[in-house]
């Protein structure tokens, strides 16, 4: 038999139904009325048969044209059994896609869940078949039976499942499931029982080293040296089974990270021996650098270092090396005193010392190498001149004074030892002879040919003088003989 579907039907009746359209149209539906079909009519115009009224003729996709629920334009819903949206691709009964419909398939919004689908451990029932985890369902574990109820199981007797069945336990190694003292954990301390109740193939009555100590009370029946009765060594065992290994026999060794041979005591361990890069000494202070040890020689440097570890750096520590002289500078005008008693060692410069010995009067701040030259019969600038500038001396102003303090007693204030009074010095000496044929006293212009000059300078006997070097009274200074050489130099002016 030929079977129809709704589209042929559809159609069919439009073929039968096609001749009753030609010609002109009623205008009122009404079939009373007489109509006139002698006019000759355009139908080309005419809309395709639209029998339901949605909207959607056969044409445009509509499978049943006598059902205005059904079309294209409507939403599939599921598990009606009608193609409500005209489209065989929209499932109605099988929503997961997994190939079940509904009717079949106990979850159809899960395509993981449905009759052909294997069982797994998930607490779901995967396979439809009403069952939830059930023996040999994927994923599951191996239960051993436990007869003796002693919490381990036969290793021959088991199961996988997803969770224990009733019997079973999840700890297998009972050699004898029929008795609950038999399991791995059963005690062996009758050394006289010969029993294997912990299933470990051995008993605990064995003395297999022979040294006076069954299995059963000792914790390596392989060795000798190892029991209950004997001393512990450093040799990494637990010679006494006590449980510990090497403990009290260990010693202490410090990591040594520059190799200098000592230490660093933050950082230790216990061994036998000292490990590589340990060493048994922990007093390295700076275990960084080879160069600080106990060892080492204290040196001065910028960073304070302590070298040798004694907790002293540099100034403060007596052994230090590599010190500077520095000078005392009393006036604290920045250079040293040329006295070479007035020094001392340090690493770094002590307060009121100079780096420099070049100050020729450490009393006053003013004379330095760094001050300026002015006329007061100073050596200002300590460069052994004095008052090196462009300055005359005349003996009124500067000369009979030195001559009134120097002299005074012997040849000024009414004296005149020698014949020689200076309370006038200037015509009593300027041009005047001396005792010494060719020498005046002052020669104007030429210390060498004046001979006060050189009884002031203790070389008159070289030109032929005598007598002792002048003043006796020693009171005339460096500076006041700087002046009266630069005045006779000049001239001598009056």
């Amino acid at each position: 038999m030929t079977r129809l579907t709704l589209r042929s039907v559809l159609a069919l009746a439009f073929v039968v139904l096609t001749p009753l359209g030609c010609g002109d149209k009623e205008p009122t539906g009404d079939d009373s009325v007489a109509t006139d079909d002698s006019t000759t009519t355009d139908d080309t115009n005419e809309p395709t048969s639209d029998v339901d009224a949605d909207g959607f003729t056969a044409e445009d996709g509509d499978c049943d044209d006598n059902n205005a629920a059904v079309n294209p334009g409507v939403s599939e819903t599921p598990y009606n059994g009608v193609d409500d949206d005209c489209d065989a691709t929209s499932p109605d009964d099988d929503l997961d896609g997994d190939g079940y419909v509904k009717g079949a398939d106990c979850n159809d919004g899960d395509d993981t869940v449905n009759p052909g689908a294997a069982e797994v451990c998930d607490g779901a029932d995967n396979d439809c078949d009403g069952l939830v985890d059930p023996d040999g369902s994927g994923g599951g574990a191996t239960f051993y039976l436990d007869t003796d109820g002693d919490g381990y199981g036969d290793d021959a007797m088991t199961v996988e499942s997803c969770a224990a069945p009733e019997g079973y336990v999840e700890l297998a190694g009972d050699c004898d499931d029929g008795d609950a003292s038999f399991n791995p954990l059963a005690a062996e301390d009758d050394c006289t029982d010969p029993t294997d109740y912990n299933c470990d193939g051995s008993t605990g009555f064995a003395d297999a080293d022979g040294d006076g100590f069954a299995a059963c009370e000792e914790c390596d029946d392989t060795n000798k040296s190892v029991n209950p009765g004997a001393k512990e060594t450093c040799d990494s065992l637990d010679n006494n089974c006590d449980g510990d290994v090497d403990e009290g026999v260990t010693s202490t060794f410090y990591a040594d990270g520059d190799s200098d041979g000592y230490g660093d005591r933050k950082t230790s361990t216990e061994s036998c021996s000292a490990p590589k890069g340990y060493v048994s000494d922990a007093t390295d202070c700076d275990d960084g650098n080879r160069a600080v040890n106990p060892k080492a020689t204290e040196v001065c440097d910028t960073k304070d270092t302590d070298e040798d570890c004694d907790g002293l750096v540099d100034d403060d520590d007596s052994s230090v090396t590599g010190t500077s002289t520095f000078y005392v500078d009393k006036d604290l005008d920045g250079y040293g005193s040329s006295s070479s008693s007035s020094t001392t060692k340090a690493c770094d410069q002590p307060k009121g010392y100079s780096t420099t010995s070049d100050d020729c009067n450490d009393a006053d701040s003013t004379v330095n190498p760094a001050a300026t030259e002015v006329e007061d019969r100073v050596d200002n600038d300590c460069d052994g001149d004095i008052d090196e500038v462009s300055y005359t001396y005349t003996h009124d102003v500067d000369i009979q004074p030195i001559w009134n303090v120097s002299c005074k007693g012997c040849h000024t204030g009414g004296g005149s030892s020698g014949k020689l009074k200076l309370d006038s010095g200037y015509s009593a000496t300027v041009n005047v002879a001396s005792s010494v044929t060719g020498y005046d006293l002052i020669e104007p212009g030429d210390t060498a040919k004046s001979y006060l000059w050189h009884k002031l300078q203790g070389t008159h006997a070289s030109v032929g003088g005598s007598g002792a070097t002048m003043p006796k009274s020693g009171t005339m200074t460096k500076a006041d003989l700087a002046i009266i050489e630069t005045w006779i130099n000049e001239g001598a002016p009056n």
